[in-house]
């Protein structure tokens, strides 16, 4: 049995078009918060999986490692919710890699990553953080995957 107990709150998941973000997202519904799904793509897709939800969903096209997109994934929040109560960091760039040798990577596939999961996190925290302080009230969840504790080739 599922409680409200994010009732009237308002939550941000990046990354939530595909995976586990979209999993987070049902969770969120499920548990009565609005909820923008934002991702590069899918997004649509996604929300319309929640339709059934008795809470507002709002699919968002968004690129975390492009400040203009994270600003209007923020703006347009606001705009059709009114505020940010929760920011999931979830979006990232690792399936999309094949698996090589490191060395082998291209300092372009590099970039890649380090624009989407850690610049894209600063992106998105520098920009609810405002909302949040004015709120005097919010949280963020930062995600990171286990494979540094596995490893890969």
């Amino acid at each position: 049995m599922m409680t409200e107990r994010f009732t009237s709150k308002v939550v941000i998941i990046t990354g939530g078009g595909a995976g586990i973000g979209r999993r987070y997202a049902h969770r969120f519904a499920a548990e009565g918060a609005s909820v923008v799904i934002a991702d590069i793509r899918g997004a649509d897709e996604a929300a319309s999986g929640l339709a059934s939800s008795n809470q507002p969903v709002v699919p968002i096209e968004a690129d975390v490692s492009s400040e203009d997109s994270v600003n209007l994934m923020v703006q347009r929040t606001i705009e059709r919710l009114g505020r940010i109560d929760i920011l999931v960091n979830n979006a990232a760039v690792s399936a999309s890699l094949a698996l090589t040798p490191f060395e082998k990577l291209t300092v372009a596939e590099w970039r890649h990553v380090l624009e989407v999961n850690t610049i894209g996190v600063f992106l998105c925290c520098r920009a609810v953080a405002p909302h949040m302080r004015a709120s005097k009230s919010g949280r963020i969840v930062n995600i990171t995957s286990g494979t540094a504790f596995k490893g890969a080739p």
